[in-house]
């Protein structure tokens, strides 16, 4: 038996390579959508993109743009040394690899990419290594993760005017993020709520679900200190209580000052009414007592002087 290929045969079997390679590509492009074969190179010369790339960065889809382009100018300038360096760490080996980075559409827009990516047993020019690379577009995640981080940095700002920590509650899974002015004292008020959690919770509850009011809790060391709650609950749309907002403030400063100012009003008051010699009370108390009986027309009243 003849195991030799007729020419013929050999044109056939490239052609049928070149085809499956062709339909592989196709069918990548319609599963995932925004997908490339990119050569690895200082260009990052693109041997085959699909649509969804393209309109990432806004380019009409044309053959020629499809099969002759470098990517290299659609990467942000900053982040190009990046992409290549990180991207040359996975050329020798076979598992997938993963990285942001920001593109530069034909208008000057920045989008945020994600790439997942692994290298072929493929080289282009006999040279350079070629990867296949599908990408997603997650400006929007990093938009939503840039405002997290800019309202983190509000609460900061404002814990530091007013000296209090802003806590978020989310009751389903238990989580608890505290805001500080500095990471001890968001440390600290996170410590002091978990441990006074079930006490927070039932004044909470016990006030139509917010607070406004002074709690006394216990300190990790066991004493006790006051802090002043202010909090609203959030709802999802069939308004069951999701989470729990608000801000705690350590008062015990303020209060320990209340204490003295009662305490010191209780015996200017007591000087005010009783004879500091005998602890009785002075005529000037008499005679208000004595008044104030008369103006109630109070009968049967003895008095002992």
């Amino acid at each position: 038996m003849n195991n030799s290929r007729t020419k013929e045969e050999l044109n056939f079997l490239k052609e049928l390579a070149v085809s499956n390679a062709i339909e592989f590509e196709r069918f990548f492009s319609i599963s995932i959508g925004a997908v490339g074969k990119i050569v690895y190179n200082p260009q990052f010369t693109v041997l085959y993109c699909s649509e969804g790339v393209l309109n990432l960065i806004g380019i009409q889809a044309t053959d020629q743009t499809k099969w002759n382009m470098d990517s290299d100018k659609y990467i942000y300038e900053e982040d190009r040394e990046y992409v290549y360096q990180e991207v040359g760490k996975y050329v020798n080996k076979k598992q997938p690899f993963s990285l942001k980075y920001r593109l530069k559409t034909v208008t000057g827009e920045t989008v945020w990419i994600q790439a997942i990516g692994i290298f072929l047993d493929e080289l282009y020019q006999e040279q350079y290594p070629i990867m296949y690379i599908a990408y997603t577009d997650i400006t929007s995640i990093v938009k939503a993760n840039e405002f997290l981080e800019q309202q983190v940095q509000r609460y900061e700002i404002f814990t530091k005017f007013v000296q209090e920590c802003f806590f978020d509650y989310e009751l389903a899974s238990s989580e608890l993020r505290c805001y500080g002015d500095a990471n001890k004292e968001a440390k600290e008020s996170y410590d002091v709520w978990q441990l006074n959690k079930k006490q927070i919770l039932t004044v909470f509850q016990n006030n139509d679900e917010s607070i406004d009011t002074d709690i006394q809790l216990t300190m990790i060391d066991g004493s006790l200190r006051w802090y002043y709650f202010r909090a609203k609950g959030i709802y999802d749309s069939y308004h069951h209580l999701v989470r729990i907002v608000g801000t705690m403030k350590d008062i015990q400063q303020e209060k320990e000052r209340e204490f003295k100012r009662i305490e010191y009003e209780e015996k200017l008051k007591n000087k005010a009414h009783y004879d500091h010699m005998t602890g009785l009370l002075n005529r000037f108390s008499c005679e208000s007592i004595v008044n104030q009986v008369l103006n109630d027309h109070i009968e049967n009243i003895t008095g002992v002087i």
